[in-house]
């Protein structure tokens, strides 16, 4: 789990103007991962367009979806939409806490 919250701040370190403030908020958004994956969450975050999606998701028992072969991304944050019935993703920096 720790790695996952460094590798997390340090794909989102550029958004933020101290590393600790970074590693903030990777916690949050790798607690909130594990949430998803228990269940239904509702969650918040800052579209590109500057609107605000609030969002209800979860990553239990979802769909499979095919690899492509790159490896992970920590600066996005992937989710299964249960009111649109499909994957959406964000950018992490921009979850609303």
């Amino acid at each position: 789990m720790k790695a996952r919250v460094m590798k997390t701040a340090w794909a989102i370190a550029a958004h933020f103007s101290t590393f600790a403030d970074a590693l903030r908020r990777a916690w949050k958004i790798v607690k909130l991962s594990f949430s998803l994956k228990r269940g239904v969450v509702a969650f918040s975050y800052l579209k590109k367009d500057g609107s605000i999606r609030n969002a209800t998701g979860t990553l239990d028992n979802t769909p499979p979806v095919a690899g492509s072969g790159k490896p992970k991304n920590y600066a996005t944050f992937t989710y299964f939409d249960i009111e649109a019935n499909g994957w959406r993703c964000a950018c992490a920096h921009n979850l609303i806490f």
